[in-house]
């Protein structure tokens, strides 16, 4: 990466401009064309053929819901970027190829974006490790970029502190206001970069005499380099039993056990000043280094998925040794899905939160108290935490739209179950669905859906579709407006116009999943029947053409 040019003396070809084309999309050398060429017109009126640097980066993680192009990533280069002394850089990815080549999911803005970080920070204590990421109309984000001055970003962060969701019509102006960077190799609330305190000693104690044998130095490199599974790193198991009478705590630093006794009676006497008698469990961190940014999202996101209660759920940190008053519980609050808001405070403040989630108020009542805690300034004891292993904004699943709004509320997930369909089948059933019933007349003049492919040589049937459909319902936990029902294409689906219809059964007294309720349907009736069900205006064997029931292998294991 070369360093950018001195505005005050450069030649015409210093850069002046550094893009990121990021994703292992820019190694498709149609999409890449296409690209290249949208940025080429985009520079035209700007002379900044000469200026411009690009670099392609393919070779990044790939993680959740096929983000390869991460807020971790992103990251990385923007370290790099401001070592060497740029003001900004621009990040084109996914997304942003998905908008230039016409290929926009549903729920995401047609006009072609990007992305730009704002390297320099005009306030003087600021962090040199964080810095500002906003996502522009592209043309905009070129502006953004080639003009960037230090500036003072907490007046944007503050204009949309309150925004905790991305899936409101507000997206748009939410990502053109930002949001701060931070080091996702740094624990929470903090700046110092775990992995590169880890690095240095590691190169300190493989450089001393007698040396080391290379084979047992790349080892150990290897090992500090890989990220640990979380079941190596956390006492915490995946799945918690809840209640406002138990609080569960998860240590982010080793404790010993007397440490982790000492704790537990130190939250416990606290426990009883505010009025609180339950169970305290600590769950210890098993790791010498303390949990990273990374770290602790990971373990959120995993606490959102295997835990289904409570609605508006919180996860509770132990970073420093407790004691009655000072601010050292940390707690995750999740408010539909980014970015996560994490809180430090008191035992007792901790307490309160926590029972609140718990108790029997209305959704509405604990959803005010939710939306009030994210319109706090962001600073001090407030974090707002984008994901380090997703994309800016995250990618939803295939089976879901981008944003989660009334318009898009009709949008049912079709699973294909084969890849094999002709071009001229696939496009049969496609028509078939799209096309209107005379259910649809008075509730809908058009058709969306979000449509998975099958990836598999071999077809799926009755256990992959209710592995599909178990897959939407448990997406973070059910929370998000994830889908109870699902269509699916078969082989057969071109032949008679039909799909598959599949709806779940649940077991209030076993507290689980039996199974699925299925059958087929004639494509262009799959939507409005899908909406029924949805809203439970009847029963799935009075729109199938005969249904069938699979039981789920784990009911009553």
């Amino acid at each position: 990466m070369p360093r950018p040019h001195d505005s005050a003396q450069h030649e015409e070809d210093e850069p002046s401009l550094l893009i990121l084309s990021m994703g292992q999309i820019f190694l498709k050398n149609e999409l890449r064309s296409i690209t290249v060429d949208h940025w080429s017109r985009e520079l035209e009126n700007k002379s900044l053929e000469n200026g411009l640097v690009e670099i392609i980066v393919p070779t990044v993680e790939k993680q959740e819901y096929e983000t390869d192009s991460t807020v971790t990533d992103i990251y990385t280069f923007a370290r790099r970027a401001y070592k060497l002394a740029w003001k900004a850089m621009v990040v084109v990815d996914p997304l942003s190829v998905r908008q230039i080549s016409g290929n926009a999911r549903i729920g995401e803005t047609k006009e072609p974006t990007a992305i730009v970080v704002n390297l320099r920070n005009a306030v003087e204590e600021s962090s040199p490790t964080t810095y500002y990421i906003r996502r522009l109309e592209s043309r905009d984000a070129l502006e953004e970029a080639y003009n960037a001055e230090p500036r003072d970003f907490s007046i944007l962060a503050t204009a949309n502190q309150a925004n905790g969701r991305f899936e409101t019509n507000a997206l748009a102006e939410q990502l053109k206001k930002g949001y701060y960077l931070r080091n996702p190799h740094a624990s929470i609330f903090q700046d110092e970069d775990v992995a590169e305190i880890t690095a240095t000693a590691v190169e300190q104690v493989l450089s001393m005499k007698p040396s080391l044998p290379e084979e047992v130095k790349d080892r150990i490199q290897d090992f500090i380099n890989v990220e640990s599974p979380l079941e190596e790193l956390s006492e915490a198991p995946a799945t918690l039993e809840w209640g406002s009478q138990r609080l569960h705590v998860i240590s982010l630093l080793r404790l010993t056990p007397q440490q982790l006794e000492e704790a537990k009676v130190l939250i416990k006497e606290a426990g009883v000043s505010s009025e609180w008698d339950g169970e305290v469990t600590i769950y210890n961190w098993k790791s010498i280094l303390p949990a990273t940014r990374r770290d602790v999202s990971r373990l959120y996101h995993r606490h959102l998925e295997n835990n289904t209660r409570p609605r508006y759920a919180i996860c509770v940190f132990l970073t420093e040794m407790p004691t009655s008053n000072k601010q050292n519980l940390t707690w995750a609050t999740w408010y539909y899905s980014f970015p996560t808001l994490f809180q430090r405070g008191s035992v007792g403040e901790c307490l309160k939160r926590w029972t609140l989630r718990h108790t029997k108020m209305t959704i509405t009542e604990v959803r005010k108290q939710v939306e009030e805690d994210y319109q706090q300034p962001e600073g001090g004891n407030v974090e707002r935490l984008l994901n380090p292993a997703g994309a800016f904004p995250p990618n939803m699943p295939r089976f879901m739209p981008a944003r989660q709004v009334a318009e898009l509320d009709i949008s049912p997930p079709v699973f294909y179950l084969t890849k094999h369909l002709t071009e001229d089948e696939n496009q049969v059933i496609l028509d078939e669905l799209y096309a209107l019933a005379d259910l649809d007349q008075d509730f809908r003049d058009k058709k969306l859906y979000c449509i998975v492919p099958w990836t598999d040589e071999e077809d799926g049937g009755p256990l992959e579709m209710w592995e599909l459909l178990k897959t939407a319902i448990n997406f973070q936990g059910g929370r998000n407006k994830s889908p109870r029902q699902a269509i699916f294409i078969d082989r057969q689906s071109p032949i008679d116009r039909t799909v598959l219809l599949a709806d779940h059964c649940w077991n209030d007294t076993y507290d689980g999943f039996k199974g699925m309720d299925y059958g087929r349907v004639p494509g262009r009736e799959a939507t409005s029947w899908w909406v029924n069900l949805e809203i439970a205006n009847l029963n799935i064997d009075e729109c199938v053409q005969e249904a069938y029931f699979y039981r789920d292998p784990e009911y009553r294991k």
